[in-house]
């Protein structure tokens, strides 16, 4: 859902932008999942013996700033919240994305390894959380035999619930039935220029960029995207633009959506 001017500017560019995810309208955005993983953590390793690595994992996880970047989608193609929330008061256009046709990962790291972008649903409940969480310390005995350091296991699962945490939110936004776009930025590479000590090697690293957003200076990552990603696009209630001048724009930059037809209108009597 968006405005026609952000509208204009995806299909013309074909980029969308990820913003970083603590930019949100929800507060507890991410701090929601992580502090139910840091109580899961706590809980199970409690009057078990467990070696050094664990306390780490807890404390690390406690103090956990640098958040991915995200885009959000929704799987409703005409929702009135949705609308007045992102759509310029229903003036502006829902772009129907296919996201088969992104390369990407889900949360858990099923799919296509050649990108790091992860494309998941929302999850508005904990269920099944736990025992994820569980498998995450059950398997580092395994990860240990295959020759990785202590260090390197840490920051592999920490990275984990990182990610795990920006694909739960609070259920009271259940309605928006949320699809997210996430990309893990590398911190030490965004923040090399300030240490001279570091030595990071992130040469595939895209070029961080800034906006201007409510008085606030706010980050974000081009991602780029073929035109047959997109399969429709749906007219907001109170959208009047001309469509005439949409088929010219559609016809040279989204001919596929123009020659199917896929110019839906909004169902709702919103005025």
């Amino acid at each position: 859902y968006c405005s026609l001017e952000t509208f204009m500017s995806i299909v013309t560019n074909k980029i969308i932008w990820l913003s970083h995810s603590r930019n949100t309208n929800d507060k507890t955005e991410c701090l929601l999942a992580l502090e139910h993983i840091i109580n899961v953590l706590e809980n199970y390793c409690h009057n078990k013996k467990y070696d050094k690595l664990l306390d780490e994992i807890i404390d690390d996880t406690k103090t956990i700033v640098d958040f991915p970047y995200i885009f959000c989608c929704s799987k409703e193609k005409d929702l009135l919240s949705q609308w007045n929330k992102y759509g310029d008061d229903g003036k502006g256009i829902a772009i129907g994305f296919d996201i088969n046709c992104i390369p990407h990962i889900d949360v858990l790291g099923k799919g296509d390894f050649t990108n790091n972008l992860i494309i998941d649903e929302i999850n508005y409940n904990m269920k099944g959380l736990d025992e994820i969480i569980i498998k995450s310390i059950k398997i580092i005995p395994l990860l240990r035999k295959k020759g990785l350091k202590n260090n390197k296991i840490k920051n592999r699962i920490i990275e984990f619930y990182k990610m795990l945490s920006t694909f739960i939110k609070d259920k009271g936004f259940k309605e928006e039935k949320e699809v997210r776009f996430a990309f893990k930025a590398c911190y030490a590479h965004l923040l090399r220029s300030l240490n001279s000590d570091f030595n990071v090697n992130c040469s595939k690293h895209p070029k961080i960029k800034f906006k201007i957003s409510d008085n606030n200076i706010i980050s974000y990552f081009e991602q780029n995207f073929d035109a047959n990603a997109i399969k429709e696009i749906v007219l907001g209630p109170k959208c009047e633009v001309n469509l005439n001048q949409l088929t010219l724009f559609l016809s040279e930059y989204l001919p596929e959506v123009r020659r199917k037809n896929k110019i839906l209108k909004s169902n709702i009597p919103y005025t």
